[in-house]
């Protein structure tokens, strides 16, 4: 049982793994919880329970990142944030980096978001910095392809996608489709108890009503103001932007397309001019990259845009322009339909719009004329004792300038100060030191690039010293005093008080635990029908979700309540509330309406079940399983129905979904794909549940191909395909057959083994010449098998002249100033001028497409092209490993050890550590020599590098070049006999021949 129960937790691990959508993690989410049962108590605790329980070696490394992380000095063991309770609003890549944050320092996290599914295809740049965290928490696990461009990229919805999946491993409880309101301010009940702040949700009855949080963090995106925030506008010029995103069918024309990093007008005229000249198309700028869409982001002219008939009629007042109604949507397709194919050279065939979560093409028109940035990024309050740390992070702090790719680059590093804040407050420090702290960074946070901030990025933490240089506090505390609002006058001028536990209400807290209880187990109860609860009052709609919790614990007795057809929903219900309440005696309620009364109905069937205490039953992990499930038992096959399932998910979802489930059926054994056609028909409807009417097919399946698929999906080993026994079904007619066959094949076999192991018989003839030519090999082996050396005497007579040439003292390396400096007048006096260059050949002209193209960035020495294997990135400038050397002795250079200085005539120039001391009058001396001595060989034709001492001498002739390769050979071949020991032998023919 144990194993079977290990195989079911891989498998709902590789499923939250691999998931490509924001439903289908969330399932396997909440699958994996059941199966796990762990510690809800504490972030960490919820993270231990999972890792202890699944120590598989595909996971193992996504363990050790995160158990690093969990280990940061910062973190305080967990201890920083005990006692915080976070709300983050928005479960973007910064919201849910933010709450990752939250979890390290141990606050109990939760993120509400408003959409039912991630569905942003626009692709973001990534800075180095963020490119190593997210690393660091296990991207390239859930994501192989991240960042494995020519330049750092990643969809939106695959960013968010890696966040959540790390976000929930780490104890993070996210909730889709809850939409966040306004605050709600503490409130004094009668019995005198004061709630803590809470939050206006809309479902308005959802369980998280309740939840009491002292720290709140805005992360829903740019110009929203849900926490009251002032914001200043900076306005520019009127600029318009475009973007659009293309299906990636990851064709090999369309891998090699070549991204475009972001060029402007006056950096590539010809680029521009040509767009303008073919497709009458004006822009300022323009951005391709290529992930998992084709995605073209550009500033148009609204000139241009006009004329082509994009936007109808012209209007001073920029929402009028954008106005929908006064953009044509065919136009504006073919707009950037042209400007895509110009820019790709027409190398993406039969572009195909990718469509965004409104099932329409995704391309949108947009205004950056002005960018919003808040005047301050945190906030303080506190009302009847409670306190509240607000803050604000990603694009709802400081609009991102798209051009520049600013986004999450200044995104992540507004959380990592945030997450400091956060810390200080947890840590119970004074208020407003942490306050004018925070804003410090703040002012930091708008003039971040790359360039300015440290460059040991694998050390970044939340603490901002790993990350800026300076980080001097711009503001003292007296300066944030209007940061802090407060009921206490004494709390708001006092630079050393700090808040005070407890933050939330006790009673309060009990009552939101118990309905928290109650959520997590009606999730766990519906896990294996691969359904998701969000609204409690959605149990009495139609019935289903009553029916589902009667089937699982009581499947026998579901008969009963089980309805196929939507306008008997009523009666479905009422069937149900019966069956309750003669299993369980519970009563329904008067008012189905009535939020409290709903919680006390089903915490009391939870009691019920919990004193029974039942077996627990097995969780269906996938949908092939859930839907074999369905095949097998006729109470739930095409029974349970209701008329949410047709209005609850739309086309997109659905469609969604099935793509997943086919995605997974395609991956199974050969036996799970006969079925596929039935199990595709039961996902269509729900995933979980077939729809009425009609039954399927599944008493037309073999039984033994049913018993195999259970077998699989149990994870049990099917017994190896063994020949059936045929001998007791054989008749005696058929036995004596057999038995003259048998004899027959012996009589056959041993006939052909005599023929194969026959001497053969050879004529007179073949005979004669295989006699004549074993003599002949006889004779040659006696004398040892010598052969005709005379095709080797001339290569003896070579060796033996270079012998002697090398032991000349003009040849063996020794040669002095004064006999090279003759050699070279020698030969610059009787050398003839160097030919002219042949004139250049004209390349064919490309068209202005072709121009973006990027080329190869060059080496600062020798301006060629270095590429990424063979350079080295020093101060800002690129060299190849062999041209990083030192003027002045020209000895390769370390990373560690060399020193750089900016020289008259030289530009910036590099130096050993034993040359940089040196003064400034030698080391130009030096550098004048060697371009003299580098002047005066650039005018010989030929340069001839010769292996013995490293000396370069001049060859005059094809002899000399000849010469050389002998002097090579030579050398080899007395390399030879220096490893034989004769080092003697050839001192003492060196001095007979002197």
């Amino acid at each position: 049982m144990e194993n079977v129960k290990s195989e079911c937790l891989w498998t709902v691990m590789k499923m939250f793994i691999e998931a490509s959508s924001l439903k289908s993690a969330m399932m396997a989410y909440c699958q994996l919880v059941c199966l796990c049962d762990p510690d809800r108590s504490d972030p960490y605790k919820f993270y231990a329970s999972i890792r202890g329980k699944l120590n598989w070696w595909k996971v193992n490394p996504l363990w050790e990142l995160l158990d690093k992380r969990f280990a940061q000095v910062e973190y305080l063991n967990q201890q920083a944030g005990k006692n915080l309770k976070a709300l983050v609003v928005g479960a973007g890549p910064c919201g849910l980096r933010m709450a990752i944050e939250c979890a390290f320092l141990g606050a109990k996290v939760v993120v509400l978001e408003k959409r039912g599914k991630f569905s942003r295809n626009n692709l973001l740049h990534i800075w180095p910095n963020a490119k190593e965290d997210l690393k660091s928490l296990g991207a390239k696990i859930f994501y192989p392809k991240f960042c494995v461009g020519s330049i750092n990229h990643i969809s939106i919805c695959s960013l968010q996608l890696i966040l959540l999946k790390v976000a929930l491993l780490v104890g993070v409880e996210v909730f889709e489709n809850v939409a966040f309101n306004n605050l709600i301010e503490p409130e004094m009940n009668s019995d005198g108890d004061v709630s803590g702040w809470k939050a206006s949700l809309n479902p308005e009855n959802h369980f998280l009503s309740d939840y009491q949080f002292n720290v709140i963090i805005n992360a829903d995106g740019k110009r929203n103001n849900i926490l009251g925030f002032p914001h200043k506008e900076f306005r520019g010029k009127l600029a318009i932007g475009l973007t659009a995103n293309f299906v990636n069918h990851h064709t090999e024309m369309e891998n090699n397309v070549k991204e475009i990093s972001g060029i402007s007008y006056f950096y590539d005229l010809s680029f521009f001019r040509g767009l303008e000249e073919e497709m009458d198309i004006k822009l300022e700028n323009i951005v391709y990259y290529k992930g998992d869409t084709h995605y073209f982001v550009m500033t148009a002219k609204k000139q241009s845009l006009l004329e082509r008939r994009v936007i109808i009629q012209d209007f001073e007042e920029v929402s009028k322009l954008l106005e929908a109604k006064n953009v044509c949507s065919e136009n504006l397709l073919a707009f950037v339909t042209d400007v895509a194919n110009f820019a790709t050279n027409n190398s993406i065939p039969n572009l195909e719009f990718a469509r965004n979560e409104t099932n329409l093409p995704d391309v949108a028109m947009f205004d950056f004329t002005s960018l919003f940035s808040a005047e301050n990024s945190s906030r303080f309050e506190q009302n009847q004792g409670r306190p509240l740390l607000l803050g604000l992070v990603g694009d709802s702090l400081h609009e991102p300038f798209w051009p520049t790719g600013t986004g999450i680059g200044r995104g992540f590093m507004s959380v990592f100060d945030a997450a400091w804040m956060i810390r200080g407050y947890g840590c119970g420090q004074p208020i407003l030191q942490i306050l004018a702290e925070r804003e410090s960074y703040y002012k930091l946070l708008t003039q971040v690039t790359p360039e300015t901030l440290s460059k040991n990025f694998k050390n970044y933490t939340i603490d901002p010293r790993t990350r800026y240089p300076c980080c001097d506090n711009h503001l003292l505390p007296n300066q944030v005093t209007p940061l802090v609002i407060s009921d206490s006058s004494y709390l708001r001028f006092n630079q050393e008080l700090s808040y005070s536990l407890p933050s939330v209400s006790l009673s309060e807290e009990v009552k939101f635990e118990r309905r928290r209880t109650l959520f997590n187990w009606l999730q766990d109860t519906l896990a294996p029908y691969r359904r998701r609860l969000h609204d409690l009052r959605a149990l009495f709609d139609s019935g289903v979700i009553l029916s589902m919790i009667i089937c699982r614990y009581r499947r026998q007795e579901a008969k009963s309540v089980v309805i196929g057809s939507p306008p008997k929903c009523s009666v479905n219900v009422q069937l149900c509330y019966e069956k309750v309440k003669s299993l369980w005696g519970v009563e329904a309620p008067d008012q189905t309406d009535n939020y409290d009364q709903v919680c006390e109905y089903l915490s009391e069937i939870k009691r019920k079940i919990d004193e029974e205490k039942p077996s627990s039953p097995t969780v269906v992990l996938v949908p092939a399983q859930a839907a074999f499930t369905e095949l097998k038992d006729p109470i739930l096959h095409g029974r349970i129905v209701g008329s949410e399932f047709k209005e609850q998910e739309a086309a997109g979802q659905r469609g969604e979904e099935v793509d997943t489930d086919r995605r997974w059926l395609s991956r199974t054994s050969g036996a799970i794909g006969k079925l596929k056609p039935a199990l595709l028909e039961t996902n269509n409807a729900n995933n979980c549940w077939l729809p009425s009417g009609e039954r399927s097919s599944a008493g037309k399946l073999d039984p033994e191909l049913l018993q195999t698929v259970d077998v699989l999906l149990r994870g049990k080993q099917k017994a190896k395909n063994e020949p059936k026994s045929t001998v007791g079904k054989l008749n005696q007619s058929a036995i004596i057959e057999m038995e003259m066959q048998l004899k027959n094949t012996h009589t056959a076999g041993r006939k052909l083994h005599n023929a194969l192991h026959q001497q053969p018989v050879l004529s007179s003839k073949e005979a004669k010449i295989i006699a004549e030519k074993t003599a002949v090999l006889k004779q040659r082996a006696q004398n040892g098998f010598q052969l005709n050396n005379d095709r080797f005497q001339l290569i003896d007579s070579c060796i033996e002249r270079l012998d002697k040439h090398l032991r000349m003292a003009d040849t063996s390396g020794a040669v002095g100033v004064a006999e090279l400096t003759k050699m070279h007048a020698v030969n610059i006096g009787t050398r003839k001028p160097p030919a002219p260059l042949p004139p250049p050949k004209q390349k064919p002209k490309l068209s202005s497409a072709c121009y973006y193209t990027q080329e190869p960035e060059l080496c600062f020495v020798c301006a060629k092209p270095a590429y990424m294997a063979e350079r080295v990135a020093v101060e800002g400038l690129l060299f190849h490993k062999d041209c990083f050397r030192c003027a002045y002795c020209q000895c390769s250079l370390r990373m560690n050890a060399y020193g750089a200085e900016r020289l008259e005539n030289y530009g910036k120039v590099f130096f050993c550590d034993r040359h940089l001391k040196l003064s400034l009058k030698s080391k130009v001396e030096e550098l004048d020599k060697n371009k003299l001595q580098d002047n005066a060989a650039s005018h010989t034709t030929e340069r001839v590098n010769f292996a013995l001492g490293g000396e370069n001498v001049m060859a005059s002739s094809s002899e000399e070049s000849l010469f050389e390769w002998k002097i090579c050979d030579a050398q080899r071949f007395n390399n030879c006999d220096d490893n034989d020991g004769n080092d003697d032998e050839k001192d003492n023919d060196e001095e007979s021949e002197q």
